[in-house]
């Protein structure tokens, strides 16, 4: 099963905070990862998402 994985960079203009962090993250420019694999059976091309990263400094 092939893996499918695009990177795109999101710009936050104002802090913010995820479940699971101490602390809010400032703002900034950050590069959020997604992976998803192709939906077999289907009668056209279709992905599912597995997992999408936020890379923090």
């Amino acid at each position: 099963m092939s893996l499918r994985t695009t990177s795109k960079t999101i710009t936050f203009a104002r802090p913010f905070s995820l479940d699971g962090l101490d602390e809010a993250q400032p703002a900034g420019s950050y590069t959020v990862q997604t992976d998803e694999e192709p939906i077999e059976g289907l009668s056209f091309l279709a992905y599912r998402r597995v997992a999408t990263v936020i890379f923090l400094p």
